[in-house]
């Protein structure tokens, strides 16, 4: 599980937080990181290619083989991960905005790459939006099932059981019913996708 040190404030020390940035037109706060987290199933990969086209975001797709390698941000992540600074990674995603003339980042993890809460908080105050797409077990799991299926993958129950525990175990908590967003009906059916992009537009514009 990853956390975050203690007072960083990268955002905030460059005038750049959430109440200092543009909105686009649909009140999304331009220069925004989102994060999406959560159990594999939860539809990550959907939400995050949809949210990035329509908002005019640069799409990170690190929920596959090769994660950070393919998008050379590696050594960032290792400093974020192995020795608590995100400031690196979060420096390098902005200048990649700049460049690419693009109004946001979004990156969507792996669904065994589980965030503590007080990383997400921290996160929060440095101005990093992370969303945990959320369903049942047993409805993520079906989700996994049939996207295999659909792209001729041999599913393996063991395998997801061992790599999605900790998901499971930990963003089910009451400490994270803020930052879920569930992805299911009661039902088992999905969420429209138009839905849960408004929902994921609101958290990140926030107040103001």
């Amino acid at each position: 599980m990853i956390g975050f040190p203690p007072g960083t404030q990268w955002w905030r020390s460059r005038g750049t937080g959430p109440g200092h940035r543009n909105r686009d037109r649909s009140g999304t706060a331009r220069g925004s990181i989102l994060f999406l987290t959560g159990p594999y199933g939860a539809g990550k990969t959907t939400v995050a290619h949809r949210f990035a086209a329509e908002s005019g975001f640069l799409r990170l797709d690190i929920d596959q083989p090769l994660g950070f390698k393919a998008y050379s941000l590696q050594k960032e992540w290792r400093a974020f991960s192995r020795h608590l600074d995100f400031t690196p990674l979060v420096t390098t995603l902005a200048e990649r905005m700049h460049t690419t003339r693009c109004a946001g980042a979004v990156a969507d993890l792996p669904g065994n790459n589980v965030l503590s809460m007080a990383a997400i908080e921290q996160a929060g105050a440095s101005g990093i939006c992370t969303v945990v797409l959320w369903g049942p077990e047993c409805s993520c799991r079906a989700a996994r099932r049939a996207r295999d299926f659909a792209t001729g993958v041999v599913a393996d129950e063991r395998n997801y059981s061992i790599k999605s525990m900790a998901a499971f175990q930990t963003y089910a908590r009451h400490e994270y019913t803020a930052v879920r967003l569930d992805t299911f009906h009661a039902d088992g059916t999905r969420v429209p996708l138009e839905t849960l992009l408004v929902a994921m537009r609101s958290r990140l514009s926030g107040p103001g």
